[in-house]
């Protein structure tokens, strides 16, 4: 099986590939508002998949953006499923306030809200909620941000910066199947 594996990358680096965006990835990376991330891990937990990647430049102990792409089988309803999770947001952390809005004609919804646990930094949150085909279910991207924390109430990044991400995301399409194999297509092959 090794010895397969590795011959279908070396094939991969000797057939050329048509240029995109798609083909100069790396394996297990995503890009997001120009910054490549790459794959941290997956893992499933509660019926749910989860793929996180962090920029390429950072680590796992020093991170300012992660993006992370969840496979969730039993939800079905986009706008529920947010404001279901907002709830339990403000169960697990009292005083929290969220905002959950649909998008993309009323197919999707978004949620976004700012974990602050008084120590800096704060992280800024976005999750979007839709439907993909060849899922079961609901796939989520997310896309968090550490920000200083200006004052015990006040975060610091303003609502516009807030709202740029929110259209990001929103407008945003991840070319990456939770749970494929590493070695997989990226691009078409002429």
């Amino acid at each position: 099986m090794k010895i397969a594996l590795a011959f279908l990358l070396a094939l991969s680096f000797l057939t050329p590939v048509t240029a995109s965006a798609a083909s100069l990835q790396p394996i297990g990376a995503v890009f997001f508002d120009g910054d490549i991330y790459l794959a941290q891990n997956e893992t499933d937990k509660d019926y749910v998949r989860t793929a996180q990647f962090i920029k390429s430049d950072e680590s796992a102990d020093n991170w300012s953006k992660v993006i992370a792409i969840r496979h969730h089988p039993r939800l079905m309803n986009p706008l529920m499923a947010a404001d279901k999770f907002g709830k339990k947001l403000q169960e697990d952390h009292p005083g929290l306030v969220y905002q959950v809005s649909p998008c993309n004609g009323g197919e999707e919804a978004v949620i976004e809200f700012t974990l602050d646990s008084g120590e800096a930094p704060a992280t800024f949150n976005i999750y979007r909620f839709m439907k993909r085909e060849g899922y079961a279910g609901l796939i989520s991207y997310q896309f968090s941000r550490r920000v200083p924390t200006v004052s015990v109430t006040k975060v610091g990044l303003s609502d516009s910066d807030k709202q740029e991400w929110v259209d990001k995301l929103v407008k945003a399409s991840f070319d990456y199947r939770i749970g494929a194999p590493v070695y997989r297509a990226m691009a078409s092959r002429p």
